[in-house]
């Protein structure tokens, strides 16, 4: 008789994935991969040309994404901790705007000064932080896959050296 706990699975199906994301430590590579994407980001925007106001938002709402990734469910849903950012910013950002505007001149947009609308920006804030989400998650993706054959060479180089020096 088999126990219940028998399963048919393999030990590497029945092992929980890696979620790759925004790393809550990280070393010199990952700061340059982020000044990297801000540089990208900063390079779209003006070649668009980007008012002022709208780029701050929007580099804003990017920030805000990648810490919401970072610390929102321990890192463990990058992609929920990403709508829900979303959801929170773009209504905050319009409450924002109607304050600047009644206080003096608001730098942001036009398209923020519609607060009767706050219902259509909570659906479209949480469509685009998943999509500045995705975006984050698939830098970081592409960086694991590069960062793991890497990895793997400088452990065959050292194991090398090792194998070397015990001969001699």
């Amino acid at each position: 008789m088999e126990s219940a706990s028998h399963n048919d699975e393999s030990p590497d199906e029945s092992a929980p994935q890696k979620i790759v994301g925004v790393p809550r430590r990280y070393g010199v590579g990952t700061l340059l991969l982020i000044t990297a994407m801000y540089a990208v980001l900063f390079s779209v925007l003006r070649c668009l040309q980007v008012p002022l106001g709208t780029f701050l938002l929007i580099v804003a709402f990017f920030t805000l994404v990648g810490l919401g990734q970072m610390f929102f469910f321990k890192g463990r849903e990058p992609q929920a901790a990403a709508a829900l950012v979303g959801i929170f910013f773009w209504p905050l950002a319009v409450l924002a705007n109607l304050g600047l505007t009644l206080f003096g001149r608001s730098p942001f947009p036009s398209w923020l000064d519609h607060p009767g609308l706050m219902l259509l920006w909570i659906v479209l804030g949480g469509m685009a932080g998943s999509f500045a989400g995705a975006v984050i998650l698939a830098v970081f993706t592409v960086a694991a896959m590069i960062k793991r054959p890497l990895a793997a060479r400088r452990l065959r180089i050292k194991s090398r050296k090792r194998g070397a020096e015990d001969e001699s």
